[in-house]
C-alpha cells in the first residue's frame, strides 16, 4: 500500500511540477521585462567576470538563453528552468508526503512566483543555495568526493550570483565548527577560492568597484531610523506573503530537530533574518537580501506545518484564494487586459516596444542618451537593438554604463537626450531643466526630449582630493587642492562649443546643502593631469558633510567625477 501511495504522489508532484514549468515558460514568453532585468541583459551584451551592481552569473546565464531563444523567452529561459529545479531540491530536502498540500504552501509564497521567470541574480542565487543545503546534507552523511565536488559547484555558484553567499556560509559553518577538522573542508575551500580568483582578478583591474558600491556608495543616502525595521518587516511580508509567513516563522521555532543539518539551517534562518532586522535600524535593507534563508526556512517549517493537520484546512481556503489572486495577477502581466496604466510598476512589464519605437524614430538615426537612468536605457537597447547611454548625476549613481566606456565616444556629437520629466536633477534651489524640449506622449505618460548638438560631458574624467583636508571650520574660505585626470590616451578640451564648470557641494545624504559654481574651465586643454585649487566656503552650520566636486557641462546637472568623499564642518 505504501509503495502504491508514493508512487501516486510520485505522479502528482510530476504533474504538478510539469505544469509549474509551462506555466512560467508561457509567462516569461509573453511578460514584458522589468527594468532592472533589461539592465542585466545590457550586461550580457559584453560578458566579463565582473559588473558593476553584481557578480556574472546572471549575464552569463542570460547570454547563453539568448542565443538559443529570441525576446523575452531568451532572456529568461534558464531562469524558468532553474526556478524549477529549486522546487525538486525542496522536495528531496522536505521529503513531503502530502505533495499536494507541499504545491500549494509552496504556491503561496509569493517570492516563488515572482522569482519563478523574473532574470534577476535572486533567483540564481535562490537554486545555488537549494543545491547548496541538498548536498550539505548529503556530504554530512557520505563525506565523499562527489558530494565535496558539488558543494564546490554549488558554493562558487551562490558567489558568482550575489554576495549574499558569505553569510549563508559563515552560519553554516558556526553551526558546525568540527567541519574545519575535515580535510575535505579545506580542499572545498581552496577549490572554491580559486574559482573566485577570475572575479577577484577583474575587482583589482577595476579598483574594487562592486565592493565600492555595495558597502559604500549605496549608503550615503543612509540613516538611523526607527521606522526602517518597519519597512523592512513590510517588505517581508510582501517577499513572503503574510499568511504564509506567520506559518513559515511559527513551525520554523516548533522545529527541535537537532541534528546537524538541521542546525545548520537554523543558525542561517536566524543570522540572515536577525542581522538584516538590526541592519534596518541604520540602512535602507532590501527585501531580498534575506533570499538566502527562504530555502532553510521552508525546509524546517513545512514537515512541522504538514504533521499539524487541523491546521490544513484554513490554510487551504485561505492559499486557494491566494492562488486565484495570484494567477490572476499573472495573467495580466501577460495580457493588460486589466490596463491599469496609472500604476508606476505597470510601465515597467508594458509600453516598452511601442515608447522605444517612436523614440528610435523620434531619433532618426543620431544617439540617444537618458539621464539618470539606467532602466530607460537598457530597455531602449533591448526593444530597439540600437545603442544608448545614461548620463548620472551627481546626485544618482554611477553604473555599468560607465564601466562601459561609452561616454568620450560621444563628445561633440549630435544626440537626443530623453527625460520622462524637465528636470534632470530637481533637488536644488535651481533646479537643472531641459531647456525648451519638446515632448511626447509615450505610452501613458509625457517624455521630453532635446536634440543637442555638440554633445559633452565629463563623467570619464577623475577628480583626485587626496590633498584635501577631512576637516574644516565653519562659514571658512578655503583653497582645496585637486587635480584632474584625464584617463583617455589623447589630450582633450573641455567643451569648446559650450560652457562648463568646476562645481562644489556640501551634501547631507543625498540632499545638496550648499551647491555653488565655481570656475568656469570651458576650452581648457587636458592631457594627463591638471592640477590647481579651488576657494570654496565651508557650510555654516557644523555636522557630517560629503564633499563634492565635479565638472558641470552646460545645462546637464554636476557629473560623478571621484568617489564618496566625507569631511567634518565644526
Amino acid at each position: 500500500m505504501k509503495i502504491n501511495a508514493q508512487h501516486k504522489e510520485n505522479k502528482i508532484f510530476l504533474i504538478l511540477i510539469i505544469l509549474w514549468l509551462a506555466v512560467n515558460l508561457l509567462q516569461a514568453a509573453f511578460t514584458g521585462l522589468i527594468n532592472d532585468e533589461a539592465y542585466y541583459w545590457f550586461y550580457s551584451r559584453d560578458l566579463a567576470w565582473g559588473y558593476y551592481d553584481h557578480p556574472p552569473m546572471i549575464a552569463v546565464l542570460i547570454k547563453l538563453g539568448t542565443i538559443i531563444f529570441q525576446g523575452y523567452l531568451g532572456v529568461r529561459i534558464f531562469i524558468v528552468l532553474l526556478s524549477t529545479l529549486v522546487i525538486i531540491f525542496l522536495k528531496k530536502l522536505v521529503n513531503p508526503g502530502n505533495i499536494t498540500l507541499f504545491f500549494l504552501f509552496l504556491s503561496s509564497i509569493f517570492i516563488f512566483h515572482a522569482e519563478g521567470f523574473i532574470a534577476v541574480p535572486d533567483t540564481v542565487f535562490i537554486f545555488f543555495t537549494a543545491m547548496f543545503f541538498y548536498y550539505y546534507k548529503k556530504y554530512l552523511e557520505y563525506d565523499n568526493l562527489r558530494n565535496s565536488a558539488l558543494l564546490i559547484v554549488s558554493i562558487a555558484g551562490m558567489f558568482y550570483s550575489k554576495y549574499f553567499a558569505l553569510p549563508v556560509i559563515l552560519f553554516t559553518v558556526l553551526s558546525n565548527p568540527e567541519l574545519l577538522k575535515r580535510k575535505s573542508f579545506w580542499l572545498i575551500f581552496s577549490a572554491v577560492t580559486v574559482s573566485l580568483i577570475p572575479h577577484l582578478v577583474w575587482q583589482i583591474n577595476h579598483n574594487f568597484v562592486t565592493f565600492y558600491f555595495h558597502f559604500i556608495e549605496r549608503n550615503v543616502k543612509d540613516r538611523f531610523s526607527f521606522l526602517s525595521p518597519l519597512e523592512f518587516t513590510g517588505g517581508q511580508l510582501l517577499l513572503l506573503n503574510p499568511v504564509t509567513a506567520f506559518l513559515m516563522f511559527k513551525y520554523f521555532l516548533k522545529n527541535k530537530s537537532s541534528d546537524l543539518f538541521s542546525k545548520a539551517l537554523r543558525y542561517i534562518v536566524t543570522g540572515i533574518f536577525g542581522l538584516a532586522f538590526i541592519f534596518s535600524f541604520f540602512k535602507h535593507v532590501e527585501a531580498n537580501w534575506t533570499a538566502g534563508a527562504i530555502i532553510p526556512l521552508v525546509t524546517l517549517s513545512y514537515p512541522v506545518f504538514e504533521k499539524k493537520i487541523k491546521n490544513h484546512k484554513p490554510f487551504i481556503k485561505t492559499a486557494v484564494i491566494t492562488l486565484a489572486l495570484i494567477l490572476f495577477i499573472r495573467i495580466d502581466l501577460s495580457t493588460n487586459f486589466i490596463n491599469i496604466k496609472s500604476l508606476k510598476v505597470v510601465n515597467q512589464f508594458f509600453g516598452w516596444p511601442e515608447r522605444a519605437d517612436k523614440m528610435k524614430k523620434t531619433a532618426d538615426g543620431i544617439p540617444v542618451i537618458f539621464t539618470c537612468s539606467y532602466q530607460d536605457a537598457s530597455q531602449y537597447m533591448f526593444h530597439t537593438g540600437k545603442s544608448s547611454f545614461s548620463f548620472n548625476s551627481l546626485f544618482y549613481r554611477k553604473n555599468q554604463f560607465d564601466l562601459e566606456g561609452m561616454e568620450p565616444g560621444l563628445l561633440g556629437k549630435k544626440v537626443i537626450l530623453f527625460k520622462s520629466k524637465k528636470a534632470i536633477d530637481d533637488r536644488y534651489e535651481t533646479p537643472f531643466v531641459i531647456p525648451g524640449p519638446d515632448s511626447s506622449f509615450l505610452y501613458n505618460s509625457f517624455w521630453y526630449y532635446k536634440v543637442i548638438e555638440h554633445y559633452y560631458s565629463y563623467n570619464f574624467i577623475k577628480i583626485d582630493l587626496s590633498d584635501v583636508p577631512r576637516k574644516f571650520k565653519t562659514s571658512e574660505r578655503i583653497k582645496l587642492p585637486i587635480t584632474i585626470i584625464n584617463p583617455l590616451d589623447s589630450a582633450i578640451t573641455v567643451s569648446p562649443y559650450g560652457k562648463s564648470y568646476l562645481t562644489v557641494c556640501f551634501a547631507k545624504k543625498d540632499f545638496p546643502y550648499k551647491f555653488e559654481k565655481i570656475r568656469e574651465i570651458t576650452g581648457l586643454k587636458l592631457g594627463k593631469t591638471y592640477k590647481t585649487s579651488i576657494t570654496v566656503e565651508t557650510p555654516a552650520k557644523p555636522g557630517k558633510y560629503y564633499l563634492w566636486v565635479s565638472i558641470q557641462s552646460g545645462w546637464l546637472a554636476p557629473a560623478i567625477n571621484h568617489r564618496v568623499f566625507k569631511v567634518d564642518v565644526y
